[in-house]
């Protein structure tokens, strides 16, 4: 009975592989996990940005995770460098799960929020991390869809000038 069940999964792939299934998931999953990415985020927006971010195997979300807590004022940028790994996301309920589930040191499951919080309280004023002035959605890039280890990215939080939304696009530098 096994080895039916295990010949009949084998055969679902290969008819995917064959029938030129372009899935984006298995692009993921196949991309190797070799080097680093280089990020820098970018503020545009007249507002601070407080959220965390993280890179983790979505797939074995208990190891190696690297999760960041991010506060960016307005104007400024941020360099970071992470392990080639197979998700990058801000904020959101994915990279929550993938706290629970890796546990990394100093960071809570309850620190990540749904949403990417904007404030226009003081730096050092009580609620200066309270996403006074809104929020944006969170964001997730995968490894051969977005991008490719030993990629330089550029991640930019932008606020729309017609909606006033807040918005998170990336850019692939190399």
């Amino acid at each position: 009975m096994k080895k039916k069940a295990v010949a009949g999964v084998l055969l679902s792939v290969l008819g995917f592989m064959v029938s030129g299934c372009e899935e984006p998931g298995w692009v993921n999953f196949f991309a190797p996990l070799e080097g680093q990415v280089t990020i820098t985020f970018v503020n545009e927006t007249p507002y601070r940005v407080i959220t965390y971010w993280g890179g983790y195997n979505p797939l074995d979300p208990a190891t190696g995770i690297d999760v960041r807590k991010l506060k960016l004022e307005s104007g400024e940028s941020s360099p970071a460098v992470i392990n080639c790994t197979r998700r990058i996301e801000i904020a959101g309920s994915s990279l929550r799960r993938a706290v629970e589930l890796g546990k990394p040191e100093g960071i809570n499951s309850s620190d990540i929020n749904e949403k990417i919080a904007f404030s226009d309280v003081a730096l050092g004023e009580e609620n200066d991390e309270e996403p006074t002035a809104g929020e944006g959605d969170s964001v997730r890039y995968e490894l051969g869809i977005d991008y490719s280890c030993g990629d330089v990215l550029e991640i930019h939080f932008q606020q729309d000038p017609d909606t006033g939304e807040f918005v998170v696009t990336l850019t692939v530098l190399d």
